[in-house]
């Protein structure tokens, strides 16, 4: 039976154009960190790490922290582990905005969508005054 880092070593191989730090960054990791994985400095990834690492790779969790279970997940499996989780606040938002009617939430579609154009224009004017 395959090792962990003989797991993670192949499946990064057959993952097409992904490199050792952008697991790091999916798992918010230092590449330190994605380096002792690799070298068998650390003998598994767990919860959420685990989660991401196996989406970013496409393989299954399991077979990736155990050797168990069906290398491939299905694809809605990895989607789910890719979509970072909502804050309780955006929660809250989109609860908020389910309770509204469908022309209110355009509405506020329209008006959020300004207001972050107006934000982003004033970050530049004030970029652009302070390195002038």
């Amino acid at each position: 039976m395959m090792t962990f880092t003989e797991r993670l070593n192949q499946a990064l191989s057959e993952a097409e154009g992904v490199k050792q730090i952008d697991l790091a960054r999916a798992c918010g990791v230092s590449t330190a960190s994605v380096s002792a994985w690799f070298s068998g400095g650390t003998r598994s990834l767990r919860g959420a790490n685990l989660t991401r690492a196996a989406a970013l790779l496409r393989v299954n969790p399991l077979w990736l922290a155990e050797g168990r279970g069906p290398k491939r997940p299905d694809a809605t499996a990895v989607e789910h582990a890719l979509t970072p989780p909502l804050t309780p606040r955006q929660e809250a938002f989109l609860g908020l905005l389910d309770g509204l009617t469908e022309s209110q939430q355009e509405e506020e579609f329209q008006r959020l969508q300004a207001q972050k154009q107006q934000n982003d224009e004033m970050l530049t004017e004030l970029l652009k005054r302070k390195a002038g």
